[in-house]
């Protein structure tokens, strides 16, 4: 277990967008349009056919595009889809707080019980 605070790493939903989205320098201006960048295609509007298979030396680079299924070859989906998203994210980091809350209460419970000298001491024998 991770005794460290959980901190939050996307504070809006821009740097959110951002992250999950790829590089796309007018993210900004789809978000005030109630666009979004797809994040199947990365805002490009076509996927690799799902009937290609990575060549060992070129990769993908000369497979099959097809429309994106997601954002029907657009390249953008509705702004509404990236803020349901990110409200998961929230309740999952908020989640994630509330369980390192619990730890940590329990842990104060356990030292001031046990006392801190006694801990002190247990700590220097582990060093």
């Amino acid at each position: 277990m991770d005794d460290v605070k959980p901190t939050k790493e996307h504070k809006t939903l821009l740097e959110y967008v951002r992250a999950n989205a790829g590089y796309r320098p007018n993210i900004a201006e789809m978000l005030a349009e109630n666009k979004g960048p797809c994040p199947d295609c990365w805002g490009r509007g076509r996927v690799v056919a799902p009937y290609e298979r990575a060549c060992p030396i070129e990769g993908y680079k000369m497979a099959d595009r097809i429309a994106c299924p997601k954002c029907n070859g657009d390249g953008r989906i509705p702004k509404k889809e990236w803020v349901e998203s990110y409200k998961k994210y929230n309740a999952a980091f908020k989640e994630r707080v509330s369980q390192w809350q619990e730890r940590e209460t329990r842990r104060r419970e356990l030292i001031e019980s046990v006392g801190y000298d006694i801990v002190e001491e247990i700590i220097n024998l582990w060093r």
